[in-house]
């Protein structure tokens, strides 16, 4: 994905996409090391 873009639509939905996988991440990081995917 391009880091930067003077397509404002592209902007705002590759924003709200990060945005979304940084909530996602979040939310399963405590099941990763639960199940022991990751030792910490």
């Amino acid at each position: 994905m391009n880091a930067k873009s003077t397509d404002e639509k592209y902007t705002e939905l590759i924003g709200e996409l990060r945005l979304k996988l940084n909530l996602l991440a979040d939310k399963i990081a405590p099941k990763v090391y639960e199940y022991e995917f990751l030792k910490q």
